[in-house]
């Protein structure tokens, strides 16, 4: 036995003296690399008048240290081509382009409408770039977006990847990857949508702040118009997609009362009879109280709360209904991808209307039913004074 351990032990001093060098020249090596890398951190497409590529790029200044030296800097370069103005970047950088901490691809307006179709085949052939990089569209050009200036201390690219997580949990953007794009113009109505960033000036400095709301919708790789900040909510709440949301209602005598939406959730229903199509969606909503006016006391009168949980399905009832008329009348596009909810579904039904499906949605009825449950005043029941 006593021989069985010691070779045991000289197997595992063995491991770890082959081990220690492996693990030390790969630390030397990684450090060294990082040093000749230029990490980008956002990057942007434009097209010129003359359909020539723009692109723009952020990357980590790693002379931070420095004194008063910007924690970023910004490049733009043009090309025939995307690789050809990623090429000129790398000339004028004169370190290689790392793209795999990238945290958005933004892209301008003029180049949406012209076809997104070459940023998205970069975007997922190129091994380095994550399939969950989240797209952004802008109204104006993509290199306004990415070299801003904002009022935060933190690195812009960070702060637009912070603002995102808060709006796409209320819904007021449209979370949208690399992927989600080339999924969803690949099938049902082949249109898709991703968020919609712009410009605010700030209320504290020269310096302007993102403003991350609204979306942008596409008919296969083409961009064919806008949801306002209602519309994208209601395209949220079909889509369940909503968690944390502040919906404002008023109460009898103009006042006025904030609800946070603790937990949502959506179930389509589809029901295919002789080539009728019945589809409902049925919302359910739990909220609470986050602050109100008035003399009222929900506690001590529960009718209350049941009229405020009636105002509250009347607010996410017109903005469901008001970004369902934009999807049919203005875009003629399933947005909701109902077309593959029916293609899982209902398959053999599916196999001929799926060449029209679009024309198929303009004349939809959509039924929505929305439930929603307001059961917490907060700490107190009624207003202070």
């Amino acid at each position: 036995m006593r021989k069985i351990i010691k070779k045991l032990k000289k197997i595992i001093i063995i491991m770890l003296i082959l081990a220690i060098p492996q693990i030390s020249f790969t630390g030397c090596m990684n450090q060294v690399e990082l040093e000749k890398l230029a990490v980008i951190l956002a990057i942007g497409f434009d097209l010129d008048n003359d359909d020539n590529y723009i692109v723009s790029i952020q990357i980590i200044n790693t002379n931070t240290d420095i004194s008063g030296s910007s924690k970023v800097n910004n490049y733009i370069a043009e090309g025939t081509s995307i690789f050809d103005a990623l090429t000129n970047l790398y000339k004028e950088i004169g370190e290689r382009l790392n793209y795999s901490h990238i945290q958005y691809i933004v892209i301008g307006d003029s180049m949406a409408r012209k076809g997104i179709a070459p940023i998205i085949d970069f975007s997922l052939r190129y091994s380095e770039v994550r399939p969950t990089t989240p797209f952004l569209v802008t109204n104006g050009d993509a290199k306004d977006i990415v070299s801003a200036n904002v009022s935060t201390d933190t690195m812009s690219a960070f702060s637009v990847t912070n603002l995102l997580n808060l709006q796409r949990n209320r819904g007021e953007t449209a979370f949208t990857t690399n992927l989600n794009l080339v999924n969803s113009m690949n099938h049902g109505s082949k249109s898709t949508t991703c968020g919609l960033i712009n410009m605010l000036p700030s209320k504290l400095d020269k310096n302007k702040n993102y403003d991350l709301s609204g979306a942008a919708v596409f008919k296969e790789d083409k961009l064919v118009g806008y949801l306002t900040d209602k519309e994208t909510l209601g395209f949220n709440w079909i889509r369940g997609n909503i968690t944390a949301a502040i919906i404002a209602v008023e109460y009898p005598d103009h006042k006025k009362m904030s609800l946070d939406v603790t937990s949502a959730s959506k179930k389509t229903d589809i029901k295919i009879n002789k080539n009728h199509i019945n589809i409902t969606v049925n919302i359910k909503v739990q909220s609470g109280i986050r602050e109100m006016t008035g003399d009222i006391d929900p506690n001590n009168n529960p009718s209350i709360m049941d009229k405020i949980s009636e105002r509250q399905n009347q607010v996410i009832y017109k903005d469901v209904y008001m970004v369902i008329n934009k999807a049919q009348k203005d875009f003629g596009l399933d947005i909701f991808d109902f077309g593959t909810e029916i293609s899982r579904e209902y398959p053999n039904q599916w196999d001929y209307m799926s060449k029209d499906w679009n024309t198929i949605f303009k004349n939809l009825k959509i039924n929505a039913n929305i439930n929603s449950q307001v059961n917490k005043t907060g700490v107190i029941s009624k207003p202070p004074l």
